[in-house]
């Protein structure tokens, strides 16, 4: 199934300019919770052959049509954030927490069914590759090339899309579930450890008010739950991991408009029937994007978050899944803007709410190295999205510093997933393209050794 999405027109996001330019930058077009970035990026599938190539184009980075009515002081700028909670409206709380990591380390709760299932996980291999929404569209010789490769890389996860629109497509009654079915049973054989998306309504059981033909919000939360149940059911000895839904925090993913109230609904429900079938199960929240609360309807990842606490859902979950995507910044980077710093924000908000055991999940990262535009280095704050891209070189960094800031953090961080394996495609067209860590006739970037040594070496 071929995905497209409307294109948006190219944005030039120049910081070398005069400070009223750059104030004039952040009123017009950044958003609270992400990178500095505009993108529509490809989730397309990551495959062997050029021949065989189901593209799925979906959305990967920062919301990209986000708008923003006022900037934090710029003197947080530069310092250390940590404590700092920035919420959808980009008002910054500072919680007085000297240290993130003692108040992480010091504060703790009794055992429970939660803080079993993440000693569990601690066996595992922590990294992973998200590889987008395609997989269920190969044949098994390619499935088998594409888990040969995850095997020769080392990552024990992977995290794929168990579409509902796709299984059920002609009705409440039918069901097709060859695709996932294939994909299931190798990473089985490749004992290779599933992190599986239940999102997506098909047409007939989605909002009436969808805008889009495919990623509707279901417009019937014990439909969707009911079908949660079935696919948990289905896959009982092969998948533990379950994500409910793919970003629902922006309109593109959650149309006509995200809505914490539904989604609270069905994740409550979904979780319930995952667990009936299979008590052992981990369910994780929807990966959420950088975004920030704007008229579209797109919500940030704090507003999203803290009302899911509000609404009590929290006993519904296991872990909370992010996208913190960061080019062409450093993790590290100083800025309320930066979408990993603001994981300290969402991690402090956890733990005043109790919540110290559960972990955040990493269910998408990663930087493009190619596309139509410039190419870019680290922190080179100029830079047109959906046409500018990384160099090679700067994936590399960004890989590096990025796995020294998981590795501080792995008390509350769960696994990391790198996305993706492989380019979808050697078209400069679009930075979609140019994901992966292998390029698309299978030879090797730079960031692809330096993750594969981070591997090897806690095996």
């Amino acid at each position: 199934m071929l995905y497209r999405y409307k294109r948006f027109k190219h944005r030039r996001f120049d910081f070398s300019k005069s400070k009223n330019r750059r104030k004039l930058f952040f009123r017009r077009y950044l958003f609270s919770f992400g990178v500095i970035t505009l993108s529509l990026v490809g989730c397309g599938l990551l495959i062997m052959q050029t021949s065989k190539v189901p593209t799925v184009v979906e959305h990967h980075g920062p919301n990209p049509n986000m708008q923003l009515s006022s900037i934090a002081s710029e003197s947080i700028l530069g310092q250390d954030i940590s404590s700092t909670i920035f919420d959808g409206q980009n008002n910054p709380a500072i919680l007085g927490a000297s240290s993130k990591k003692a108040d992480f380390k010091d504060q703790t709760q009794p055992q429970n069914k939660t803080q079993e299932k993440n000693q569990a996980t601690k066996s595992l291999n922590s990294y992973g590759i998200a590889a987008g929404g395609g997989l269920t569209e190969l044949n098994q010789n390619d499935l088998d090339q594409y888990f040969g490769l995850l095997q020769s890389l080392g990552v024990q996860w992977v995290r794929w899309d168990v579409d509902w629109s796709v299984i059920q497509k002609n009705g409440a009654a039918s069901y097709q579930w060859e695709g996932t079915d294939r994909v299931a049973q190798t990473a089985k054989k490749y004992n290779i450890n599933s992190l599986a998306i239940i999102t997506y309504a098909p047409r007939w059981a989605g909002d009436k008010a969808c805008s889009l033909d495919f990623h509707c919000a279901p417009v019937d939360s014990d439909t969707f739950a009911h079908f949660a149940g079935e696919v948990s059911l289905r896959y009982k000895d092969l998948i533990t991991n379950w994500e409910i839904w793919n970003e629902p925090n922006l309109v593109i993913f959650w149309n006509p408009k995200p809505n914490t109230n539904k989604y609270a609904d069905i994740l409550k429900k979904a979780s319930i029937e995952i667990k009936k079938t299979n008590p052992s199960a981990v369910v994780l929240t929807g990966g959420l994007s950088p975004s920030g609360d704007d008229k579209e309807g797109n919500l940030s990842p704090f507003t999203f978050v803290s009302a899911l606490y509000n609404s009590g859902s929290s006993q519904y979950f296991d872990a909370i899944a992010l996208h913190p995507y960061t080019f062409p910044v450093l993790p590290q980077y100083k800025a309320w803007w930066n979408s990993w710093q603001q994981m300290y924000s969402i991690r402090q908000f956890m733990i005043k709410q109790g919540d110290v055991e559960k972990k955040i999940w990493v269910t998408e990262y990663g930087v493009p190295t190619g596309g139509p535009g410039t190419s870019r280095s680290v922190d080179q704050l100029k830079f047109e999205y959906d046409s500018d891209y990384m160099t090679e070189a700067s994936q590399k960094e960004i890989m590096q510093k990025t796995m020294t800031a998981y590795s501080q953090n792995l008390d509350w961080m769960g696994p990391f997933f790198w996305y993706s394996l492989r380019d979808n495609g050697a078209s400069k067209t679009t930075p979609e393209n140019f994901f992966g860590l292998l390029h698309h006739d299978g030879s090797k970037k730079p960031a692809y050794d330096v993750f594969k040594s981070i591997i090897s070496a806690v095996k």
